[in-house]
């Protein structure tokens, strides 16, 4: 038995305890007021956690915040309602006090316990706590989810408290998610416990990758069904999910990650689940490549400096025995699917007779030719004329490690020519390029650039400006840098790009402001072109490689 069950069972001993000295009638006043408590908190879950899902930090903590917030308030609110309304406790035999209270202080222990530990479950962390494993990838079950550990020889009080929601609902299980109809947990977020302190957890690096995304992030591209497809697991027939997402579900702000544990298919007529045995997503260079789950190092992942993620998800359908899944889980968001449409495999996934482009290829033949150097564009990666130290750099964020004195987030406005740079090993490069990218800069100066932001401000005031590669992936900005008379405005975010052009500066027309765009696109790629949305406004050929600084 592992310390993690050790502790759990010592608590629950310890509250089994306290009730027993309480009495029979108060030790079950309070074993209800914990099944109502949990209750409540299981049906209205989803609902609130969706409203904490908003792309930041916090989406990493709102499953578990959500259950084990809201378990704790109405735990509170039950006990001051019966402390209100029933204040006298009521005496048996002391045999009957002791042994009726030590009994349902047990299953009050338990609830609690069980409803705290899904609760913490779904807090980002580690995928092993003081030596349990749950539910997770392992290579020698072909890098799918498999049970690690039980404790034995008591149950996992998780596991018993799933099952008394499941069974006091019915067939249905108590509490409804989100849309608030007859299925709840048992049906729709089956095997909880095995979620928790596993499924949910099992990211990357052992649980230091992202564990949640906001619904906002993530759209659903389809779903398909292939009967003749094999998805590597012996039997024809697979399913299909395609889903794109965009930045704000990057780890880091830097790239997309997932593990094949953090995705998976839902039937909630049989409560079967599937995960997923391959995926699809672009290629380094060119098109869609396809992977299998077979190796627990193998993530999906987003390529350097584009801010979708556009994946395809391939799901064994035999498990289903006939069913036809309704929902799919991708990083704890549960997403209703349509009926799935019936197409050849290979062609939804991009790899029929090759590659397939990410998108449709623009054409810049008849854009506006721009120039390589300062005046269109160039990998210069610099902060001049300002000289910048790492004790003055107002609020922004500065990378430390392997590429330090690197300006990685903020947005500030410094006096032309910064300030003292005496100290040389403080001195401020350039900009933070993450791993893959390369600083690239577009000059869009009024009246002075190929790519006129003011011009095209009147015309594409909501749209985003994209540079696009050859291969039609497309980067927008993640900042700029505005020189003005007297003062330089610096603003980089790689986590939030730019998306509208109404975001941008106004760069006046007196001719003492320039205003240049900061990108991080993929290195070697080939961007040709820069559009808003898909409108072509000027044609290039420049291969991305590191710059340099001056």
């Amino acid at each position: 038995m592992d310390p993690f069950s050790i502790i759990l069972w010592v608590l629950i001993a310890l509250i089994a305890y306290w009730w027993s000295s309480q009495g029979f009638f108060s030790s079950v006043q309070f074993c209800l007021c914990s099944l109502c408590a949990g209750a409540l908190a299981i049906a209205l879950w989803e609902p609130v956690a969706h409203l904490m899902l908003r792309g930041g930090l916090i989406d990493n903590y709102a499953w578990g915040l959500s259950l084990g917030g809201q378990f704790i308030v109405y735990l509170l609110l039950a006990r001051v309602i019966t402390e209100r309304f029933v204040p006298a406790n009521m005496r048996f035999h002391p045999l009957l006090d002791r042994l009726g209270g030590a009994i349902f202080g047990l299953c009050s222990g338990i609830l609690c316990i069980g409803l705290a530990g899904i609760a913490c479950g779904f807090v980002q962390g580690t995928n092993e706590v003081l030596g349990f494993r749950g539910f997770v990838r392992d290579q020698a079950s072909s890098a799918q989810p498999s049970r690690m550990n039980t404790m034995a020889p008591f149950p996992n009080p998780m596991q018993v408290t799933e099952a008394v929601y499941n069974t006091l609902g019915g067939r249905g299980g108590m509490g409804a998610f989100r849309n608030f109809s007859a299925l709840g947990l048992a049906k729709l977020q089956p095997n909880v416990s095995d979620v928790a302190f596993g499924l949910h957890r099992d990211t990357w690096s052992g649980g230091v990758g992202r564990t949640a995304v906001a619904p906002s992030g993530v759209t659903l591209d389809g779903f398909w069904y292939d009967e003749r497809y094999n998805a590597a697991d012996g039997q024809p027939g697979a399913y299909a999910v395609g889903v794109t997402f965009d930045s704000t579900t990057y780890d880091g702000g830097e790239q997309f990650i997932m593990t094949g544990a953090q995705a998976r298919l839902l039937s909630t007529k049989n409560r079967t689940v599937a995960f997923p045995l391959q995926w699809t997503q672009d290629g380094e260079k060119a098109g869609r490549e396809l992977f299998p789950f077979d190796d627990t190092a193998n993530f999906v992942t987003s390529a350097p400096g584009t801010q979708t993620a556009k994946i395809v998800l391939v799901f064994p359908a035999g498990i289903f025995a006939g069913q036809v899944p309704d929902y799919v889980f991708l990083k704890g968001l549960r997403i209703r699917l349509p009926e799935p449409q019936g197409k050849p495999m290979t062609s939804v996934l991009g790899i029929e007779g090759g590659s397939a482009a990410s998108s449709a290829l623009i054409d810049f033949s008849s854009a506006r030719s721009i120039p390589e150097g300062q005046d269109g564009i160039d990998n210069v990666n610099s902060v001049s004329p300002l000289q910048l130290n790492l004790n003055n750099i107002g609020t922004f964020v500065a990378f430390e490690g392997k590429k330090a004195n690197y300006l990685k987030q903020g947005d500030y406005e410094f006096p032309k020519g910064g300030f003292s740079t005496a100290m040389k090993a403080g001195a401020v490069k350039g900009f933070y390029a993450p791993e893959g990218t390369a600083i690239i800069r577009l000059n869009v100066t009024r009246g002075q650039s190929a790519v006129d932001l003011h011009e095209l401000k009147r015309q594409f005031k909501e749209k985003p400006l994209l540079l696009v590669d050859a291969n039609g992936r497309t980067f927008q900005p993640i900042g700029f840098f505005w020189q003005q008379k007297d003062k330089v405005r610096v603003r980089i975010d790689a986590t939030k790009p730019i998306t509208k052009l109404e975001d941008l500066p106004n760069v006046s027309s007196s001719g003492d402001q320039s205003l240049h765009l900061i990108f991080a696109p993929t290195l070697n790629v080939v961007i040709k072109g820069v559009s808003v949305g898909d409108s072509p406004v000027g044609s290039c050929n420049y291969t991305v490689v590191e710059g340099y600084s001056y």
